[in-house]
């Protein structure tokens, strides 16, 4: 949501992007992208940031035109902005930042051993912490928002079929298969890790891995696909 719209992406079959009208649900407009719009829309400033199965584009909030457009394969998981700036996968390996007014590239890092990674990422005011979920590899790696330098690399707590992560000044955390870890945003210790139970019926296992999760100041909250809801002390 933002200025008043909310923002919607399509599915595999329904390639479109939509704005509706917040207080009466009108439909402002609706435009067909190129590729699968699978993931949230992100408000920047006045464009609107859809990732798509093979692009990024920047979308005009007021009528769905295109700003601007450019290569982003891998994954498809909503790009985070901070500050005219956006975070996002571009390649199987690599990880960049972009200005969100022009597309262009400040910096990128690219995972040279690994040929197709998950990335999943967010930012505070210094550092981009990245959760890379691999074949053979499942890391957390905190990067310079500045330049892209690493500042340090963690291999995860537990092995991971997914991975998200949310930060708060202390404390990052992270979604990974059949659990939840609080990291150190200092160094990525580990402050803590659980796990969450499976459930059964018939022929089908439902997993403990968290579906979504979210954080306030006091609580951690996680949605499994289980269907158990959990509180958590931070």
């Amino acid at each position: 949501m933002a200025n008043g719209e909310v923002f919607l992406s399509g599915s595999i079959e329904n390639q479109t992007i939509s704005a509706v009208d917040l207080e009466s649900g009108d439909l402002r407009w609706k435009e067909t992208v190129e590729g699968a719009a699978r993931s949230p829309p992100v408000p920047s400033s006045e464009t609107l940031l859809v990732r798509t199965e093979s692009r990024l584009l920047a979308v005009d909030q007021a009528d769905g035109s295109i700003e601007w457009q450019t290569d982003a394969g891998g994954s498809v998981r909503s790009p985070v902005v901070a500050d005219g700036t956006v975070f996002t996968q571009t390649g199987p390996a690599t990880f960049a930042a972009l200005d969100a007014a022009t597309g262009d590239e400040n910096w990128s890092v690219t995972n040279a051993e690994e040929r197709d990674l998950d990335m999943h990422a967010c930012v505070d005011d210094e550092t981009v912490y990245v959760a890379l979920t691999g074949e053979e590899r499942d890391e957390v790696v905190a990067l310079s928002r500045a330049d892209g330098t690493e500042r340090w690399r963690k291999t995860a707590e537990r092995t991971a079929s997914r991975y998200d992560v949310l930060g708060t000044p202390d404390s990052l955390f992270v979604a990974s298969e059949d659990g939840m870890a609080a990291l150190r945003t200092t160094d990525g210790t580990v402050r803590w890790s659980r796990g969450f139970p499976t459930r059964s019926d018939e022929d089908v296992v439902y997993s403990g891995t968290p579906a979504a999760f979210g954080v306030t100041s006091g609580a951690l909250y996680a949605l499994t696909g289980s269907g158990d809801l959990f509180a958590l002390a931070r």
